[in-house]
């Protein structure tokens, strides 16, 4: 068995964090869980939930490879040279602006995590890491010519952007391409208005969904930006395949 973490991690200790969990067995993909939990010690209890008995890849939204105490990463300058014409380039990291996304890499390794963007097998137990970013992650699979603006301005607007980008990742899920699972207890994520808590969930999906991606095509269509040493991020390759329901 395998399994694909998707957390929407927030960088500071007062919010909940989004967490989605996609399983993989005998060839078939199901989302399980998606939820939020609050605090990095309820975090690490889901997480060492998931890893008995089977390999997992964690895609995190946050930058846990952040050794530079100030200014911005290497990958996070990368971003806005590749991605700053669609309006998506990468808020700068740091140790000072960002402690607990380090925090829970830390957390991680002493898990036994990699944090690494090696593909995961059923065949060894493994456990893997990785930081994604879900608004490139979204301009890749559908093609948009800009990133969704669903994380600011007025409540009303928020809920009409949302309303397209649940449009577009429930599509997707049931795609011939991806075709994966989902129970009626997670359709709430489709239904349910825009709220700060229902997009971390679905951040927390769309992040899961990036690891599934990265797994089945072991790697060969995603773009891996940035080193191990100073920080990256793994994001879906120009070429994803995805129908491109935005039209």
């Amino acid at each position: 068995m395998v399994r694909i973490l998707g957390i929407d991690l927030a960088w500071g200790y007062r919010n909940p964090d989004g967490v989605c969990s996609i399983e993989i067995k005998n060839g078939n993909a199901y989302v399980n869980e998606i939820g939020l939990v609050r605090g990095s010690a309820a975090l690490k209890n889901w997480v060492l939930n998931y890893t008995k008995n089977s390999s997992v890849m964690a895609m995190v939204d946050a930058p846990i490879i952040c050794p530079n105490p100030s200014g911005s990463r290497p990958v996070d300058r990368l971003s806005h040279v590749k991605f700053g014409r669609f309006k998506a380039g990468c808020y700068p990291a740091n140790q000072k602006l960002c402690p607990r996304p380090v925090e829970v890499g830390n957390m991680l390794r002493q898990l036994g995590f990699e944090i690494s963007w090696e593909i995961a097998t059923a065949k060894k137990k493994r456990l893997i890491a990785s930081e994604v970013y879900p608004h490139v992650a979204i301009i890749r699979f559908f093609g948009l010519k800009e990133r969704l603006r669903y994380k600011k301005g007025p409540v009303g607007q928020r809920r009409k952007v949302f309303s397209h980008l649940q449009k577009l990742v429930c599509s997707c899920l049931r795609s011939d391409v991806l075709n994966i699972k989902l129970t009626q207890k997670h359709q709430f994520i489709f239904e349910k208005s825009w709220t700060k808590d229902i997009e971390d969930q679905m951040d927390a999906l769309i992040c899961g969904l990036v690891g599934y991606w990265h797994w089945i095509h072991k790697g060969e269509k995603t773009e891996i930006l940035g080193d191990k040493n100073t920080g990256f991020i793994v994001v879906p390759s120009d070429s994803s395949g995805l129908p491109n329901y935005s039209r």
